[in-house]
């Protein structure tokens, strides 16, 4: 059976191998998902593709930085496989392949930053793979980003419903999620769900591999855990994240990278950051 997309488009065999195209500029790991006849919907392969290049960068030490994006196919992602999802609800399965690796907990353990760049359609769970990520940068266009799936009786349950009001206020987002409400580049920008935007597509990842590689130059160590601490101390109670920020702060302390840090501010010179 030929499965389709959320957008109507057919879909292109799946092969992990080839859903996901990887290469290294410095110390950072740009990647592209590569599903372009179905405009990058998340199916079970390219999920399991993704997951093995993040947990590649994640383990690589040379690799400080990475960006995320589309492959010229008008779509950063359109979303989940619907026809999939269909096909297990007709077996009585559950929605969730329990032999795929979970994308969007993957993304949240990882240390390292990803910076998302948008390049036309980020809808669904496609938005939620954004939302994921740590920045979202967007070329300008016509293409809509947003959460519909309560237009076909569902909701986005790949931490959309979290992720999103931790942005825009618990009423908007409630409000945009609610409404299935998807929006231009520019207005998800003035939303505050897109943190920077470019006047097209070339641009936009050429951005988002310069604010990369800024990142990758400065001090990866004391950036990852600030991350972390960040993302796991917000909404908890304080006591908590306070915890997690004196955990962090322990870890950082003892790296290379704050040693470094510390001399090179004594001694008047720019910092040599190793990421150790």
């Amino acid at each position: 059976m030929t499965a389709t997309t959320g957008m109507g488009q057919p879909a292109e065999p799946d092969s992990a191998a080839s859903l996901v195209r990887t290469w290294t500029t410095g110390h950072v790991r740009f990647v592209s998902m590569e599903r372009p006849l179905a405009r990058n919907a998340l199916s079970n392969s390219l999920k399991i593709a993704l997951v093995s290049a993040i947990d590649e960068y994640e383990a690589d030490d040379w690799l400080r930085a990475m960006v995320l994006s589309g492959c010229d196919c008008g779509a950063f992602s359109a979303g989940g496989d619907l026809q999939r999802v269909v096909g297990r609800l007709e077996q009585g399965l559950p929605l969730t392949d329990p032999s795929v690796p979970d994308l969007f907990a993957r993304l949240a353990a990882r240390s390292k930053p990803i910076v998302a760049a948008i390049d036309g359609y980020a809808l669904g769970g496609g938005f939620e793979l954004a939302l994921a990520c740590d920045l979202r940068f967007a070329a300008e266009g016509s293409y809509q980003i947003g959460l519909p799936e309560v237009n076909l009786g569902l909701f986005p349950g790949s931490g959309g419903t979290q992720r999103l009001p931790r942005l825009v206020g618990l009423p908007k987002g409630l409000d945009l999620i609610a409404n299935a409400t998807t929006m231009k580049p520019a207005d998800a920008k003035a939303a505050g769900l897109v943190d920077q935007l470019f006047p097209d597509a070339a641009a936009c990842r050429a951005g988002a591999l310069a604010y990369a590689s800024k990142l990758a130059e400065g001090p990866t160590v004391a950036i990852g855990h600030a991350k972390l601490a960040v993302t796991q101390g917000f909404g908890a109670p304080l006591d908590l994240g306070l915890a997690i920020e004196r955990e962090a702060i322990g870890r950082v302390f003892a790296s290379s990278d704050a040693e470094e840090g510390i001399k090179a501010f004594g001694e008047k010179r720019k910092a040599e950051f190793t990421g150790e």
